[in-house]
């Protein structure tokens, strides 16, 4: 712009007017006239002042297009923002202004207070990205600013400081700017090697949000269902209240007022008969929040859980374990036939490294990879210690246990090849293992084995039996979903049963899908569920269904702590500061419209009404 100075001399040094005069002859101008043709052009420009007005207004123009900046600190310097979207930040206040606009529009602002640097963009919710790296240029940051968008799924500050130390290393940062509504975790284990300024954003209207979702089966097929709704700390006002609706495939069972605090979540409990769940087909239970007034956020109004069809535990039982089978008569809802899957397989088939069943447990017999570790002999053994936090083990005491048989490390063998051999000893004889956990299960599988013969031992004849195999089954109930099953939440999905190597499609509540392959162990990891609601799985057999809700205390109540601490450093948060720098760009622009409006009124209507 600069450089348009030099047309406008040269338009004003071509432009010559002659105003007409009347002389008596020409011969005395002769040589006035060489003379001023040399120097006119010049003394023209330094008599014309319009031109010089003209000249300063180019140069306003000009200065005001290079956007200078009075009172920056930042100026040269690099400068990583990072940008909050997990699930709080769509929390809205009573103007309807979302958390992840006010971010967008301080984030616009940091970028234009820091005249001269670089700023880089890095979003995050339950994973980092990169949405723009160093850059100038502010139509590039403007457009991946419009880009972020806000995840159902809790915020992960790890993950961005840890990009944001990557970047780092590339070059020198100035500082690295958080903005968030301050609903995130502590970190752990990392040490900050930037400076961190972490930026607070206002806080949004009163929130209801389900934070928990479990149901447990009892005998008889009845299901007890548990949930808990947090509510957000009210700024002066009552606390929200609303009313709980609880349906199984969109028929509604149940609806329960609720007005949790703001310090504890109001705890529910509802109950299911036998005939609301089929027994061929899942059942998906849906909770659904309807607040009584404005609610802040809507991604935790909805939870769901994928109910497991009422059928019995199928059992496959090994002949000649008789102690098994009389403790298994006496359990409800078992089925010995086990058919072709199996839920729990109680045999004397060594453990090996694939698993007929979710769960299992070999009886009497040495697992092939300890063979050459440990060896049963004919000798008298007794049980000195166990692993009581094993739920196989909960309230089964073994101390005064009589054996027959005794399991012995072999010679040079020690506990820690048990160990390398992939299995964890849960009941220790005094010279070997009894009882060992196969730690090489894929997925959710669990494998135990029993290394001695329990009929030469007074075990079946113990309290500690029947309550041992009571909680086998259970193991085996919460290992297929028919006892416990916990509410699965937004982010990443447990390990998906399938085909081996099979392809496998995920479909969302809003129609979104993704591909995913599974392994050679048969089991489909990473899959991503970043919305609430039901999500399909497709797997060229029969479609399955899994509920997600989004589960997450921290982000319903919308809690922003005083402090972030981060390794073995507290970081305060504050609220957004003013821009580190002003802008001079206005008042330049201002100056050169008055020198416009002055020569337009001295040079050209002022001088048009003279003539006139």
């Amino acid at each position: 712009m600069f450089a348009l100075l030099a047309p406008l001399v040269l338009l004003y040094m071509l432009r010559l007017r002659r105003p007409p005069r009347r002389v008596p002859s020409l011969l005395l101008w002769r040589q006035t006239l060489q003379d001023e043709r040399v120097n006119a052009p010049l003394r023209r420009l330094r008599r014309d002042a319009s031109l010089l007005l003209q000249i300063a207004l180019l140069a306003l123009l000009a200065l005001a297009a290079t956007q200078p900046l009075f009172g920056s600190k930042a100026v040269g310097a690099s400068v990583v923002v990072l940008l909050d979207r997990s699930a709080s930040m769509a929390a809205r206040d009573a103007q309807g202004r979302s958390r992840l606009d006010l971010a967008k529009e301080r984030a616009a602002e940091l970028f234009a207070a820091h005249g001269g640097a670089e700023l880089a963009l890095v979003s995050f919710a339950a994973g980092a990205e990169l949405n723009a790296p160093f850059t100038g240029d502010r139509r590039a940051f403007t457009a991946a600013l419009t880009g972020v968008e806000v995840e159902e799924v809790g915020g992960d500050l790890g993950s961005a400081l840890r990009l944001a130390a990557a970047l780092g290393s590339q070059r020198a940062l100035r500082e690295v700017i958080l903005l968030t509504d301050g609903a995130l975790d502590d970190v752990a284990g990392f040490d900050l090697p930037f400076p961190l300024r972490c930026e607070t954003l206002p806080a949004a209207g009163p929130n209801l949000g389900i934070v928990r979702l479990a149901a447990r089966r009892e005998a008889g097929g009845t299901w007890h269902v548990f949930a808990a709704v947090a509510a957000s700390a009210p700024a002066g006002g009552a606390p929200p209240t609303a009313r709980l609706r609880i349906e199984v495939e969109g028929e509604l069972h149940a609806e329960i007022a609720v007005a949790p605090g703001p310090d504890v979540p109001e705890r529910v409990e509802a109950q299911l008969p036998a005939d609301a769940v089929a027994s061929q087909d899942a059942a998906m239970l849906t909770l659904r929040l309807v607040p009584d007034g404005f609610d802040a956020l809507a991604a935790d109004d909805v939870a769901c859980l994928a109910l497991p069809p009422n059928r019995p535990l199928r059992v496959r039982l090994d002949e000649g374990l008789d102690a098994f089978a009389r403790a298994l008569a006496a359990s409800d809802d078992v089925a010995l036939d086990g058919g072709p899957t199996p839920d729990l397989v109680i045999g004397k088939t060594p453990l090996g490294g694939e698993l007929a069943a979710p769960v299992t447990l070999s009886v009497g017999a040495v697992p092939e990879a300890l063979a050459d570790v440990v060896e049963v002999v004919a000798e008298e053994g007794r049980v000195i210690d166990q692993d009581r936090l094993d739920p196989l083990l909960a309230h089964v005491e073994l101390e005064d246990l009589v054996l027959l048989d005794d399991v012995r490390l072999r010679a040079e063998q020690t506990e820690a090849d048990v160990e390398r051999a992939g299995f964890t000893t849960l009941v220790h004889a005094a010279r070997g293992p009894l009882l060992v956990r196969h730690r090489a299960a894929l997925g959710d599988q669990v494998a135990y084995g029993l290394l001695f013969d329990p009929e030469r031992s007074t075990l079946p004849y113990r309290i500690a039996f029947p309550v041992l195999v009571d909680n086998l089954l259970g193991i085996a109930r919460d290992a297929v979903g028919l006892r416990d099953v916990p509410g699965a939440r937004t982010g990443t999905l447990p390990p998906l049963a399938a085909a081996p190597g099979a392809r496998v499609a995920l479909r969302g509540p809003d129609g979104a899908r993704s591909e995913l392959r599974a392994g050679d162990d048969g089991f489909v990891r990473g899959a991503r569920a970043p919305r609430a609601g039901v999500w399909t799985i497709e797997d060229g057999v029969a479609p399955r269904r899994i509920g997600v809700g989004l589960l997450d205390l921290r982000e319903s109540t919308l809690a922003a702590p005083e402090a972030l601490a981060i390794g073995e450093l507290s970081v305060e948060t504050r609220a957004a500061e003013a821009a580190v720098a002003g802008t001079l760009w206005q008042p330049l622009v201002a100056c050169a419209l008055l020198l416009a409006c002055a020569e337009w009124w001295v040079y050209r209507r002022r001088r048009r009404g003279a003539g006139a």
